[in-house]
């Protein structure tokens, strides 16, 4: 049986990862097949992107219930049959 091993990465592979993992986030950074040597570095940069995007995501959502003069919860109930709405026009054809 053949055992793999990790390789060292440069610099900009690292960033290249990085950079495509913004543009489709829907994995754990981490996980990364060949990137087995930076795990800790990469969990920590995907900690940190999700705790700023939680944290605009939040000022947003107080922006809004401000604006309307609701509550959070509200604004996100609304937001919920907004998309309800919009799918059920997609499915229809009324979009």
């Amino acid at each position: 049986m053949y055992e793999i091993q990790a390789q060292p990465k440069t610099a900009k592979q690292i960033h290249d990862l990085k950079v495509d993992w913004l543009g489709d986030p829907s994995w754990d950074i981490e996980d990364t097949m060949g990137f087995e040597l930076y795990y800790y570095e990469l969990r920590a940069y995907r900690e940190t992107v999700q705790k700023i995007d939680n944290e605009r995501e939040a000022e947003r959502l107080e922006g809004v219930a401000k604006g309307l003069g609701c509550s959070i919860e509200l604004v996100g109930y609304i937001e919920h049959l907004e998309r309800q709405i919009q799918r059920l026009k997609d499915v229809v054809g009324l979009a």
